[in-house]
Order: C-alpha cells, then structure tokens, then sequence
C-alpha cells in the first residue's frame, strides 16, 4: 500500500512539473511586452506630502519619535499632530521646522540630517 501511494505522488509531481513547462515556453511577443510596460508606466504612487512640520514635543521614552504638527493646523488639536520617525530626537526644541516625507497617513520621516547641536541644524 505504501509503494502505491508513493507512485501516485511521483505521478502527481510529473504531472505539475509538465504543466509548468508548458506555461513557461509560450514565448510573448514583443508587442505583449510593450503593453505592459506602457500599463505599468500608467500606475503611479498616490502624491505624497513633501515638506516641512513644525516640532511639538519630545518623547522621552522613545528617542526615535517626534511629535509635530502641520503648518497652519493647530496643535492643540490631538488630531492635528503628527509622528515623525527621527534617528534621535534629544537636539529638537519646539517650533523648529523639520524637512519630511510622508510614509503613512499620519507617519512622516525627517529627510536629511538630526540636528548637531540643541536647537540648531548647524
């Protein structure tokens, strides 16, 4: 009983693997290339936000995070402020403007270099 469950599995594996080879060899023209790449050409990322936040707060627990806000949006709105993904937050002091990109609906990421010194980019 063994022998014959083990010939139906190699039957089945042979079977799959000519299955795969006949899928593979169609060769595409070279119109049918073209095609997709003229469909890829049209699919484009959703415009993300580029610029720049104003610094909020701090935390202290977590280093690599900035809480900001956007310019002309209150903050002392909660749902105005926005995280922003820094490589050390300990130099930023409120109201410095920080250079970002957006990553998520609500989740930005400092471009460029952490502040040198506290308070100042240079």
């Amino acid at each position: 009983m063994r022998k014959g469950f083990v010939e139906k599995l190699h039957g089945l594996k042979s079977a799959f693997l000519a299955e795969e080879k006949e899928r593979a060899s169609p060769q595409k023209s070279a119109s049918e290339k073209s095609a997709k790449k003229a469909v890829r050409g049209l699919l484009t990322w959703p415009a993300m936000f580029q610029g720049t936040v104003i610094a909020w707060r701090s935390p202290v627990r977590n280093t690599r995070l900035l809480i900001a806000y956007l310019p002309g949006t209150d903050p002392q709105d909660p749902l105005a402020l926005v995280n922003v993904l820094v490589r050390d937050n300990r130099n930023f002091l409120p109201g410095m403007e920080c250079p970002v990109v957006q990553v998520d609906e609500r989740t930005y990421e400092l471009v460029g270099p952490c502040p040198a010194r506290r308070g100042r980019w240079k």
